[in-house]
């Protein structure tokens, strides 16, 4: 295979094989069988080049994304396209990203849980139990889409529509999910098939390491069906939390000022982007605090052990989900003392819910 810039298929792609097959002949079998061209990467319009001076470095590039953002954002895009470097589209990989991981925190928590809940003698009598129609259709479903994926990929390595199947697995995984956590769901028969699960979740997870993503941040999904809990947060993120507790550092006072922080930019930024007569800096500026926002509560916040979610239920009611990620930095104890005296939105009167490891929940 001989791979290069979709400007230099002709004239100096043509010009190599014509150069070589006259010198060596065209049934040399050592000559690239396949050509790949891929498209230019374009800013503000234009290609993005060291003469124009137009270009963004590496160094600056991570300060704002993550190295898998930037991964998620060319897989968005097919390989021999240009593709336009915009705010708005490094946005979209973000929240592309941040399913993927939602999606192994989910299905970790959720393997993690049933090994808690369940006697081992339990959990052989669950595996013999009979699929419900439930499970087979989600089972079929996750082919169909696999299926999906490799035809993509021979596709002329067709990745956007390949991570549109993967996202649609994520969809059908989540909603299986959802129904299990509905009260009504033991009633109707539906359960929890861990082994299924973690079928479903590994291959996933192959397949975005193949497609290049670094796992080093999704929970290893084998350790929950283990019923081993994984830290998410690396070693030098435990040994600071660890310096942190040593040196008697509110956690619980830092965390707040950090909800309080987020809301109070995230309700800016969102005025910004409704003004109908804001211009092109106010609108990046709002992208920009946007960004802040959601890298404070995908990064800063987990690190601690706090996990923010908005239920789908609930977006209408303007409801949050204040999620414990059980860590060894806070105590149950600590957390819930400070959850349940001080964590509210005075302005919109949404009301937060603490959830213990156990998935009890609290309205207070």
């Amino acid at each position: 295979m001989h791979a290069g810039g979709i400007d230099l298929k002709f004239p100096h792609h043509d010009n190599e094989i014509a150069q070589c097959n006259a010198a060596f002949g065209h049934e040399n079998p050592q000559w690239p069988r396949y050509f790949l061209h891929t498209g230019h990467l374009h800013i503000k319009g234009h290609k993005m080049s060291k003469s124009l001076k137009n270009f963004i470095t590496i160094k600056e590039l991570l300060r704002d994304y993550s190295a898998n953002q930037f991964r998620v954002f060319c897989l968005l895009h097919k390989h021999n396209s240009n593709v336009e470097f915009a705010a708005d589209r490094m946005l979209d990989a973000q929240q592309v990203e941040a399913r993927f991981t939602q999606f192994f925190d989910s299905i970790a928590h959720t393997l993690h849980q049933s090994r808690i809940k369940a006697t081992q003698q339990q959990q052989q009598q669950l595996a013999r139990k009979c699929l419900t129609q439930e499970h087979t259709s989600l089972w079929h479903s996750a082919n169909e889409s696999q299926m999906l994926v490799s035809a993509s990929l021979a596709c002329d390595f067709d990745t956007p529509a390949a991570m549109r199947a993967l996202l649609e697995i994520v969809r059908l995984v989540n909603v299986h999910l959802a129904r299990c956590g509905d009260g009504s769901a033991e009633s109707a028969g539906i359960h929890v098939v861990p082994e299924l699960l973690l079928q479903i979740g590994s291959y996933v997870r192959e397949s975005l390491v193949n497609l290049g993503l670094d796992d080093a941040s999704w929970p290893n999904l084998t350790d929950a069906y283990n019923g081993i809990h994984s830290l998410r947060a690396t070693g030098a993120a435990w040994s600071q939390q660890q310096q942190q507790q040593q040196q008697g550092v509110d956690v619980a006072a830092l965390a707040s000022s950090l909800v309080e922080f987020r809301s109070f930019v995230r309700q800016r930024a969102i005025g910004i982007c409704k003004a109908t007569d804001r211009q092109e800096r106010e609108a990046t500026a709002a992208t920009e605090l946007l960004h802040e926002c959601d890298r404070l509560r995908d990064k800063a916040l987990p690190h601690i052990g706090i996990q923010l979610k908005v239920p789908r239920c609930a977006r209408k009611q303007g409801e949050r989900m204040l999620v414990l990620v059980w860590t060894w930095s806070l105590s149950l104890a600590d957390v819930q003392a400070w959850a349940l005296g001080r964590v509210q939105d005075g302005k919109d009167g949404a009301v937060w819910k603490f959830v213990p490891p156990d998935g009890s929940t609290t309205n207070k």
